[in-house]
């Protein structure tokens, strides 16, 4: 079952943001179903911190980046943007939501050693 909130990144980037050590304080979250593995979507404060993952909220990974990302809508998909210090774009990424956008940056962010979470 594909769960989908628009508002917050999707199952996959959380699994990844999780793995990458990412404090899970988000409000909302993702949690498995013990009995029939289906994963669900809900507030953080129902579920144990340590099964659930934060699905980020595009706020949350807005406070999460650093101030030389940004968010854009373009036509039908958002893009997240990196600039370096001459203000030149250093990397973009393209997603569906702007919360997959965002989370997205972010996991390439860390990756590269530029985000220490």
């Amino acid at each position: 079952m594909q769960v989908k909130n628009n508002g917050c990144c999707d199952l996959k980037y959380a699994k990844k943001l999780k793995e990458l050590k990412v404090k899970q304080e988000g409000v909302f979250c993702y949690w498995q179903n013990a009995t029939t593995k289906e994963w669900n979507f809900s507030n953080h404060l129902s579920h144990s911190p340590s099964k659930a993952l934060s699905a980020f909220t595009v706020a949350e990974l807005g406070e999460l980046l650093p101030d030389n990302v940004l968010s854009y809508h373009w036509y039908k998909e958002y893009t997240a943007v990196a600039r370096g210090e001459d203000n030149s774009i250093i990397h973009s990424i393209w997603a569906d939501t702007e919360a997959n956008a965002r989370a997205k940056m972010l996991i390439w962010l860390i990756k590269q050693g530029k985000v220490k979470i």
